[in-house]
């Protein structure tokens, strides 16, 4: 009889083990899905990068090549915002006062 107990005892440990192993398969797919996932997002950032660190090397190259004229081009056709400034300058002015006459008003 020592035997049949034996053998069953193997076999519920057999068990445990197959359950364990069944377990760490599924545990490795899930991790190599992951990992396969973040190659793939890793990859897509380094194009970007890449693309970034071109168009900004392209850009620097141009400023830094640009002759006086080409200077004196863009400034001219710089929009002028100063109407825009005094205008948001007398609208703060004019906010200060309102919120002076409140609290002096109580």
């Amino acid at each position: 009889m020592p035997s049949v107990i034996n053998i069953q005892e193997k076999r519920m440990s057999l068990k445990k083990l197959e359950d364990e192993v069944a377990k760490l398969r599924k545990d490795n797919k899930v991790l190599k899905a992951e990992n396969k996932e973040l190659a793939t997002h890793n990859k897509f950032l380094l194009d970007r990068l890449e693309t970034w660190a071109e168009r900004n090397f392209q850009e620097r190259q141009k400023w830094m090549n640009m002759t006086v004229d080409e200077v004196i081009a863009i400034n001219k056709n710089k929009p002028d915002y100063s109407k825009e400034k005094e205008l948001a300058k007398a609208w703060d002015e004019q906010s200060e006062r309102v919120s002076k006459m409140k609290v002096a008003n109580g």
